[in-house]
């Protein structure tokens, strides 16, 4: 499962993204809701069950939210010279992470997904 930060009340599930040479190029970060919609979407769980799961993180739903954040380093891919892929396992420090993402640009959406509910994505990068 990807990191959970706490931020201003808002639990966010983090995943780095590196380059061949396993350097740090960006960072996918989610809120709870959308990496349990995106992922119960993925596996397309009926919608009313994504209700059900509360406001902590289900293990099943995050690795699909992974597989969705996978799909999304594609989208650094085309704004840096570098394949990106993501990180299978962070080793950073949750306050070295957090420190990371506060001094990085940052691109926000706010995201519908339909039938599911919103949520919300950030990628962070240098």
């Amino acid at each position: 499962m990807g990191l959970v930060l706490e931020s201003r009340d808002v639990q966010r599930i983090l995943r780095k993204l590196l380059n061949d040479d396993d350097a740090l190029v960006a960072v996918i970060a989610s809120d709870l809701a959308f990496a349990n919609r995106s992922g119960a979407a993925l596996a397309l769980m009926p919608a009313p069950m994504v209700a059900t799961v509360g406001d902590e993180p289900d293990e099943d739903l995050v690795e699909n939210y992974i597989e969705v954040a996978n799909v999304l380093s594609r989208l650094v891919n085309e704004a840096s010279r570098a394949r990106v892929r993501i990180d299978p396992g962070l080793k950073v420090p949750p306050d070295q992470m957090q420190a990371l993402v506060s001094a990085c640009g940052c691109t926000a959406f706010h995201v519908d997904i339909e039938g599911y509910g919103v949520g919300d994505l950030a990628i962070y990068h240098g």
